[in-house]
């Protein structure tokens, strides 16, 4: 996938201090079921100077839920989930038989790089994944789904110190409201003819300050933002927009559902 991305929208609404904790950029997959932990471990030794640390973690259910787009697994064993940490625990690389992830992660008052620093980020440490298989003799893996997540921790006693009222979201049979527990599924169309259409998964929940933030632990609210498309096919320059696409659509998502009170909080700038 190319690195370089198109211009920033001009109308894309933009936030000096985004109340950003994390963001996420996957790809999905097929399970490669010929892939083991030792092929794991020579992909870490390709990115081990950028992410010097590695831990296990259990492996992930399957991509997508409550119906939206997702993958199925074999009945064969599965393969615990690799973390690749950068020095200071902000940058992450996850890798499991079925998905390839590059999280940032809050690190005290550092401000968010933008996803146009991240995105190249991602493309190229992809990229040695791929690579790195392919010198060990393990077939491409065949791409499925893409994935953009923006976590976004809010200090405020209630959704509506926030949000705007449920009167004013769009309209749609799938909005809940269930104790304090809020999600909406959006169809944001189709983003090329004959796939499925794309959609965004927004969820809002009672949660703390994570552990990298200034005031970890912390009550407060978790608005997190999830963006899923089918992969179009093997034009790696139309997936790479596809992430383009899902940061575009996670903004203007995020913008329309929050209070503009919340969004002077946060440095709205345009």
């Amino acid at each position: 996938m190319p690195t370089e991305l198109p211009p920033r929208p001009d109308d894309l609404p933009e936030f000096e201090n985004p109340p950003l904790v994390e963001v996420a950029l996957t790809t999905g997959f097929s399970p490669l079921l010929a892939m083991r932990q030792a092929h794991i471990g020579a992909v870490w030794m390709a990115l081990r100077d950028e992410y010097p640390n590695v831990r296990d973690q259990p492996a992930l259910d399957e991509m997508g839920g409550d119906d939206g787009l997702r993958i199925t697994f074999s009945s064969d064993p599965r393969i615990h989930r690799a973390w690749f940490l950068g020095p200071n625990g902000d940058r992450l690389i996850q890798i499991q038989d079925d998905r390839f992830v590059a999280n940032w992660r809050i690190h005290g008052d550092d401000p968010y790089p933008r996803f146009r620093e991240l995105y190249p980020q991602f493309v190229r440490a992809r990229q040695t994944f791929i690579d790195e298989l392919g010198n060990l003799g393990l077939q491409p893996p065949r791409h499925e789904i893409v994935e953009v997540v923006y976590v976004n921790w809010i200090d405020a006693q209630k959704p509506e110190d926030f949000m705007v009222s449920l009167t004013k979201w769009p309209s749609n049979e799938e909005t809940e409201f269930i104790r304090h527990d809020l999600r909406l599924r959006l169809t944001v169309g189709v983003m090329h003819p004959g796939t499925p259409p794309a959609e965004v998964v927004v969820q809002v929940d009672p949660g703390r300050a994570p552990e990298g933030h200034s005031t970890p632990g912390k009550p407060g609210w978790l608005m997190q933002l999830i963006f899923r498309a089918p992969v179009p096919g093997p034009d790696a320059e139309l997936q790479g927009q596809q992430y383009w696409e899902g940061r575009n659509a996670i903004v203007r998502t995020f913008t329309m559902l929050t209070t503009p009170e919340a969004q002077t909080r946060w440095g709205r700038t345009r």
